[in-house]
């Protein structure tokens, strides 16, 4: 796989783009000195007004009422990552700004191992996932040193 085929590929873009925001807006919220709940609603409301137009595009959702269970799963799990997510940014910009990168390598070290304990549990564990996984500790512990 060559640098071309990488870039042409938009699932790589995507990909790079959703790390990228997922880093950034924790360090925004923490800027702004709104506290975690209030911060969450106005992100929220925010993500509700411009989603609005593409569920317009694509017509409101049919499906069974267990795809709604997992939906609404999905958005009580999200809520509460996004509420987690400033707080902690909130509360470490007010004490010391420069250790929030720190705690987000470990945030974002978790959000990546997730998805690999799910292989695990779900009999889809192979030798480099593992390695990769037992690796994840260290990983952290050095990108947190400062």
């Amino acid at each position: 796989m060559d640098i071309r085929s990488l870039i042409a590929d938009p699932r790589i873009f995507l990909a790079v783009a959703a790390g990228t925001c997922f880093a950034i807006w924790p360090f925004l919220s923490g800027r702004s000195g709104v506290e975690g709940g209030a911060a969450t609603a106005v992100m929220a409301l925010i993500a509700m007004v411009s989603m609005t137009p593409l569920v317009v595009g694509q017509g409101w959702p049919s499906t069974t009422a267990s795809g709604w269970t997992w939906l609404v799963s999905a958005g009580v799990v999200q809520t509460l990552g996004i509420l987690a997510m400033v707080t902690l940014a909130g509360m470490v910009v007010a004490n010391d700004p420069k250790d929030l990168p720190r705690f987000l390598v470990l945030a974002f070290t978790v959000q990546a191992c997730v998805p690999v304990l799910m292989q695990l549990f779900s009999g889809g564990m192979t030798t480099t996932r593992l390695v990769g996984l037992v690796g994840a500790p260290v990983v952290i512990y050095c990108l947190s040193k400062g």
